[in-house]
């Protein structure tokens, strides 16, 4: 039985590659079984969204300078949405409100999201400096 953390996590990874939750496996690892569709310096791929969401999360657990390799399957996504619920329970609700948002937008027309995206009401890559 799956905690209610870890189908959030899990329904996020399957919406960003555009699958089903049930083919989704905790053992599954990104690059070699999850591959992006695309690489571009222009728009975000899956593995973008995903390294923004984990940034976000070990940026409010406490762990500066974090290694996308950290976390190389989906089992790890999952037990680091879990661990950032316990410590910030805040922040992890939030945090659904953009994955939330960021769906809702997507049935938007292009036009929207483009007069939308440069204000800051859709995460992007403008949006968000890394750590260093």
């Amino acid at each position: 039985m799956l905690t209610p953390v870890v189908q959030e996590a899990l329904s996020r990874i399957a919406w960003v590659f555009r699958m089903r939750v049930e083919d989704l496996d905790l053992k599954m690892r990104f690059g070699t079984d999850l591959k992006a569709s695309f690489v571009s310096d222009w728009t975000e791929n899956e593995f973008d969204k995903l390294y923004y969401d984990v940034l976000e999360m070990r940026e409010h657990i406490g762990v500066r300078n974090v290694c996308i390799d950290e976390v190389c399957t989906v089992g790890d996504f999952c037990a680091l949405a879990e661990q950032y619920r316990n410590l910030d329970f805040a922040g992890y609700c939030q945090l659904l409100k953009q994955w939330e948002k960021e769906k809702e937008m997507c049935r938007w027309p292009r036009w929207k999201r483009f007069l939308f995206a440069p204000t800051g009401l859709i995460r992007g890559k403008r949006n968000r400096v890394p750590n260093l």
